[in-house]
Formats: C-alpha cells, sequence, structure tokens
C-alpha cells in the first residue's frame, strides 16, 4: 500500500470531499444524497486528469500519453457535467429511470477514466 500512495491519498482526499459537500452544515435527505451522488463522476474524472497529469509532470516517457489523456479526460468531463445537470432535472421531474441510467452510464464512465489514469501514474495499463 504504502507504494502507490501517490493513488490512494488523493482518492482518499476524493472521498472527504464528498462526505464534507454531503454533511457539513446541512442535514442529509434523500434528494440531497441523490443529488451529491451524481455529481461523484464528475469529481472522479477531475482526479483522473490529476493523475495523468502527475503522470505527465513525473514520467518522462509518459508524457505525449499522459497530455493526451488529461486532454481527452477534459472533453470528458464536459459531457459528464451535462449528463450529471441533466440526471438532476430528470429525477426532479420524475423520470428516475432515465436519471438512474444516465447516472450509471457516467459512473461507468468516470471509473473508466480513473482506471486510465491510475494505470499511466503507477506503470502499466489496467
Amino acid at each position: 500500500m504504502i507504494d502507490h500512495l501517490s493513488v490512494v491519498l488523493p482518492i482518499i482526499l476524493v472521498i472527504i470531499a464528498f462526505l464534507l459537500k454531503l454533511f457539513m452544515d446541512r442535514s442529509a435527505t434523500v434528494p440531497l444524497i441523490i443529488r451529491s451522488l451524481y455529481e461523484l463522476p464528475v469529481d472522479i474524472i477531475f482526479l483522473a486528469i490529476s493523475f495523468a497529469i502527475a503522470a505527465t509532470i513525473s514520467k518522462v516517457e509518459k508524457r505525449d500519453e499522459g497530455l493526451l489523456l488529461a486532454f481527452v479526460f477534459l472533453v470528458v468531463v464536459l459531457i459528464c457535467v451535462v449528463a450529471w445537470r441533466r440526471s438532476i432535472l430528470l429525477f426532479e421531474t420524475n423520470h428516475k429511470g432515465w436519471s438512474l441510467l444516465i447516472f450509471i452510464i457516467n459512473v461507468s464512465v468516470a471509473a473508466f477514466c480513473l482506471t486510465k489514469g491510475i494505470g499511466i501514474l503507477v506503470g502499466g495499463q489496467p
């Protein structure tokens, strides 16, 4: 685990940020929890961007790939922000099935980006 502190610590930081946004100075209601969960993929992709940038800075042999991934992730995060906003709107207008589907797609995209970001930072491509 100590070998991967460059990955573990930023992930813990995102979890702490999520919990602070959820519970700090307000009570956690179901709609608030859902809004926070739906926003989480955007935070995860920003974490993936930071891993790609860290690999670009720290690994000369990964510089081109890291820059490319960071750029691609920036484009992906724009799409995920739109999807996040639409899923909230759909949730609020009682289209919960569509809202959930968009959320699942958003989480899947974010998980893929995070996997790629971690892969370039720690060496191999998962």
